[in-house]
């Protein structure tokens, strides 16, 4: 399959629009456009499960895409990367996959090849992740204000850095990743500047 253009998925206030997605299914997305989950005060949610023998891509037609996008409208608990690949994100400093106040699942998927973030999570992000590859991006994961668990995923070749994580990040989870050829020294990195609340 190919996007014309951004796609958003949100049904209403109260009854959320659901997307699922086959096993094997491709979608490729134009420069510039992204694949948005929930929208305003509206829910979505996206099912992506694939298998080890049909993994599920999303995919750039050319130049590079935003990513997916889970809003603060995502429905969290059914919301899941499973055996999907998502590349060829980061389009004006965004993310293969970013989410924002929102915390669905990604489990055994790799995020790769992207222009800025193989991850990025924002404003009270929460989600698990784990068992993924985050490679060959420019920072494989980045955190503001979040708090994921982050658990037994391979983080490898990202030329920056593995993790970039801003003060406010501090309560993220990490254990149990592998951290291979990274820049940095393979180290997760905190920005600098001043903490102004506990942690």
């Amino acid at each position: 399959y190919r996007a014309a253009g951004t796609i958003t998925i949100a049904g209403t206030s109260t009854t959320p629009a659901v997307l699922t997605i086959e096993p094997g299914t491709e979608i490729q997305f134009p420069n510039g456009t992204q694949l948005i989950i929930g929208s305003g005060t509206n829910l979505g949610a996206l099912i992506a499960q694939g298998t080890p023998a049909l993994p599920i891509l999303f995919t750039r037609v050319s130049g590079n895409w935003y990513g997916i996008y889970f809003s603060d409208t995502t429905v969290d608990q059914t919301s899941i990367l499973e055996h999907a690949i998502v590349e060829g994100g980061g389009y004006s400093g965004s993310a293969n996959v970013t989410m924002s106040s929102s915390s669905p699942t990604i489990r055994n998927s790799t995020l790769r090849n992207s222009l800025n973030y193989g991850l990025r999570l924002l404003n009270n992000a929460a989600p698990l992740v784990e068992m993924n590859t985050i490679q060959e991006n420019q920072t494989g994961v980045y955190l503001a204000n979040a708090s994921p668990t982050i658990q037994n995923n391979t983080i490898q070749n990202n030329t920056q850095a593995s993790a970039l994580i801003d003060l406010l990040g501090l309560e993220a989870t990490f254990t149990g990743n592998t951290y291979t050829g990274n820049g940095g020294n393979n180290t997760i990195q905190i920005q600098s500047g001043t903490l102004a609340q506990s942690k």
